[in-house]
């Protein structure tokens, strides 16, 4: 019900905001950060007094983000569709009429005779088909390439990114264009069904369902399931309820059941829940991750393993921030290192319910790290592939110990396998 209600404020907000009461921005902004706040305090809220297990409190405060970041892309692009509209209204309002011969008694009496002009509405100025171009269309994915080769400030990220080789949606082309892209059913369908958290107005979409492509995935997923348990169990819980007393050799002994498992969930999740849930609603946009294995700089691992979060990073942090506030590169890079090590940190805090920024202190040491990395000349090459799997050797079981071994302590319980040090 919470849910329900929170997305259904979310909607009547974009389209109050932006249809009944346009110039109402200040309005218009606290409101939106009021319901932002809203969310992650009522979860927090929750998850104190309900005291669910790690598991539980992490799949809750996951989906919290998900919603937290779904609600700003939906936000920030009609807000841009919106300002765009304008954009095309005003032009079309300044636009003069042909030259009339004033020697011509017949133009003079057209001149007397004709009607005062009146201020045409944003939706009738969205109705001309030469005032609206087919840009509200384009491909978002065109425009976010090109912006990396030419100044961000000319670069506007619209929504409707489209596949040729997919069938597209059953939207008709104006559904896709400010004010018909504020419909509830498009609304709906990002924040409720689209894996994805960056909203466009039209969506690349596939023309069945493959049953038995769904029941593969989600039979790999059973069976991780299963080893992922036996592994956490057996290999990484033991030790951390148990500590030698020496954090070295219980991280050592952690490393490599904790990438493990790691890549496991990865796979599980990346590969075979994703795909399986695109395949569901029709998604045609696959591309949940690249190669990060093969990446030989920490800024290509960020940039690759996880591509829903990267795309929403790179729209609404690095290219808005210097569209918008005219930051630099570096420093819009340095802002997406932060926000995500702020978010990073309220799902293990949540999770664990304890406040150890260890989480936030670790996302932040990547950006030395990355320029550290390039002083010594190791991006791109063999020596950088394995600077990566280093931080992925060594990251897991310090987050491990630092904050599993906290709420042990605390709770004594992870699952019904956990145990306490004797």
């Amino acid at each position: 019900g919470a849910v329900v209600a929170y997305s259904a404020s979310v909607f009547v907000l974009v389209r109050v905001a932006l249809l009944r009461a346009p110039t109402r921005r200040k309005t218009r902004t606290a409101a939106y950060v009021l319901l932002q706040l809203w969310l992650y305090i009522f979860v927090s809220i929750l998850v104190v007094v309900r005291a669910p297990s790690p598991l539980i409190g992490g799949l809750i405060s996951l989906h919290t983000v998900v919603f937290s970041l779904k609600m700003h892309s939906y936000y920030a692009t009609n807000l841009l569709m919106f300002e765009e509209a304008e954009a095309l209204r005003s032009n079309k309002l300044q636009r003069q009429p042909p030259p009339i011969d004033a020697s011509s008694l017949k133009s003079r009496a057209a001149i007397a005779t004709d009607p005062p002009s009146r201020e045409l509405s944003l939706k009738e100025a969205l109705s001309d088909p030469v005032v609206l171009p087919d840009s509200f269309a384009g491909s978002l994915r065109r425009r976010e390439l090109s912006a990396k080769k030419s100044k961000v400030a000319n670069t506007v990220a619209t929504a409707g990114a489209l596949s040729p080789a997919c069938a597209p949606d059953a939207d008709s082309q104006d559904e896709d264009v400010f004010p018909f892209s504020l419909a509830w059913r498009k609304f709906a369908f990002f924040m409720f069904l689209a894996p994805t958290l960056v909203y466009e107005a039209r969506y690349p979409r596939t023309e069945r369902v493959r049953v038995s492509y769904i029941t593969g995935y989600v039979a790999q997923m059973c069976i991780i399931s299963v080893i992922q348990f036996v592994l956490f169990s057996q290999f990484v819980l033991p030790p951390i309820a148990n500590s030698s007393g020496s954090f070295l050799f219980d991280a050592m002994r952690l490393a490599m059941p904790s990438l493990f498992v790691w890549l496991l969930g990865f796979y599980s999740f990346f590969h075979c829940a994703l795909n399986a849930w695109a395949e569901l609603t029709r998604f045609a946009d696959r591309e949940f991750y690249r190669d990060f294995w093969n990446a030989t700089s920490l800024d290509a691992f960020w940039r690759t393993w996880n591509i829903p979060v990267h795309e929403w990073c790179f729209r609404h942090i690095f290219v808005e921030s210097q569209a918008n506030y005219s930051v630099s590169k570096s420093n819009a890079a340095l802002a997406t290192f932060v926000l995500s090590a702020v978010l990073h940190e309220y799902i293990f805090a949540i999770s664990f319910r304890t406040m150890r920024p260890a989480m936030f202190a670790g996302m932040l040491a990547q950006v030395p790290f990355i320029m550290i990395l390039r002083k010594l000349s190791r991006t791109g090459s063999r020596g950088g592939n394995l600077a990566v799997w280093i931080n992925l050797f060594f990251g897991h079981p310090l987050i491990e110990l630092l904050y599993l071994s906290k709420f042990l302590e605390e709770h004594g319980r992870f699952f019904s396998c956990s145990q306490r040090a004797s």
